[in-house]
């Protein structure tokens, strides 16, 4: 299988290794078949929220941003990525997209310090949170959000 080279600039996808881009100059990055990755992947989100924000978008916002910035903290406290925020929670990765030795640990700590500081940050919001670990294919993603396939 010949790789297709992504530009980490502009996103144009080439045939060409090792030159700069064509079209801006950047130099080629990631090869667009992927990398099999061992992570773990934690989701965490407020229980009830639904009921919760019904009404003024600006209230719920208020309401829910300290639990979610939490969320967010522990799970860079402890080396993991957030990889996508919802309405009312978070879904993160521990060993992607840089490798960790200690991945299912950092996410068991990231999802214990969040359950230990949630009634400090955000008094009367609960959060459920989830792990599962094992083998994943991770992509790239292009400058437009598609993924490198």
């Amino acid at each position: 299988m010949r790789a297709i080279i992504s530009c980490s600039a502009c996103g144009l996808d080439r045939a060409d290794q090792g030159t700069p881009c064509p079209h801006c100059g950047a130099p080629p990055v990631t090869a667009s078949f992927g990398a099999r990755k061992a992570v773990a992947v934690l989701f965490a989100d407020i229980v009830g929220s639904t009921a919760m924000i019904a009404g003024d978008p600006e209230a719920a916002h208020d309401l829910l941003r300290p639990a979610l910035d939490l969320m967010a903290a522990s799970v860079r406290r402890y080396g993991g990525t957030v990889n996508r925020v919802t309405g009312d929670g978070v879904m993160a990765l521990f060993g992607a997209p840089a490798a960790m030795e200690d991945y299912v640990l950092a996410a068991c700590c990231a999802a214990l310090a969040t359950q230990a500081e949630m009634p400090a940050a955000a008094p009367g919001i609960m959060v459920r949170i989830g792990i599962h670990a094992g083998e994943v294919m991770i992509y790239p993603v292009r400058p437009d959000g598609a993924p490198g396939l």
